[in-house]
């Protein structure tokens, strides 16, 4: 997988390991496709992804295939144009002269240096990465190429003449980690690191938990990866990543979802809970069942 690729893939990696909410009695705890009907009656579905290659992933069940080829929009967090894979790659780099060492010291450093060799990065390049990136890239899987779920949906879309629509731009999804201080950074770099080794088993259990559409699961699964980490922290890098971004693209959809046959497709955490896409889109007037 080339440096663009990866960037990409972080991008989108970030939600699976920064959603950690509450995952007792919440609104859509299950399922992967869900139907959303317009006041006026207009049918669209959204469909929760997994940012994963794993052929039992990105092989959908005839049921949400269909669904697929019934749409004539695809709406994603970001298309995956090699423009907006630029400038999320773009987005993770130092650009003010400084190295990475400088921010988190030579201690940490040396630590990070074989763990991302194994991760195929280089340490020149890892000497210019801002330690969010750093920490994003340590918290996902090794890829063999980059064509996660949501990137073949775009290809797909594309081949089959479909509209395509971005709900946000990659200034808007980063927005939040750069905006975070040094220290703040470094504390999230630290938990990666000490997380590294059961990464692997982390990420085939939540793998395992997406395909039996165990929403709940999943975000039971991420509050217990955040722990550890400052719990003011993890509040404010949620209420931007998560919080923020759900109320963002539920509005956002409105104008889409009244026309109807709009796939959407976005990462599976967006969808449960009271402060959910699912349910923000229910208190807005949309009929909101699960499909699959």
């Amino acid at each position: 997988m080339n440096s663009l690729q990866r960037s990409c893939y972080i991008l989108l990696c970030l939600y699976f390991v920064l959603s950690a909410v509450a995952a007792q009695a919440m609104p859509f705890p299950q399922g992967r496709l869900f139907s959303v009907q317009s006041p006026q009656g207009q049918l669209s579905y959204v469909f929760g992804t997994m940012h994963s290659e794993a052929p039992e992933v990105i092989e959908l069940p005839a049921a949400i295939q269909q669904k697929f080829a019934q749409s004539s929009t695809l709406a994603l967090e970001l298309e995956m144009t090699p423009e907006v894979i630029l400038r999320a790659f773009t987005a993770m780099m130092l650009t003010d002269g400084r190295q990475l060492s400088d921010i988190i010291g030579a201690r940490l450093y040396q630590q990070l240096v074989p763990l991302m060799q194994t991760q195929g990065l280089s340490e020149m390049m890892l000497s210019r990465m801002k330690p969010w990136g750093v920490f994003a890239l340590l918290s996902a899987p090794k890829q063999k190429n980059g064509l996660f779920l949501d990137i073949r949906l775009y290809q797909q879309a594309q081949l089959e003449g479909k509209s395509t629509f971005s709900l946000e731009t990659v200034e808007e999804q980063l927005d939040v980690f750069d905006r975070l201080s040094d220290a703040d950074q470094i504390r999230l770099l630290r938990q990666a690191v000490a997380q590294f080794d059961d990464r692997k088993r982390q990420f085939a259990e939540l793998q395992q938990r997406y395909l039996a559409g165990d929403l709940a699961g999943l975000m039971q699964m991420n509050d217990e990866s955040m722990q550890g980490i400052e719990k003011a922290l993890v509040d404010r890098v949620m209420d931007s990543l998560l919080l923020q971004r759900n109320r963002r693209m539920a509005e956002r959809l409105q104008p889409l979802l009244n026309q109807g046959g709009v796939f959407v497709a976005i990462g599976a955490l967006h969808l449960p809970g009271e402060n959910g896409l699912l349910q923000l889109l229910k208190e807005q007037g949309y009929q909101v069942e699960k499909a699959y």
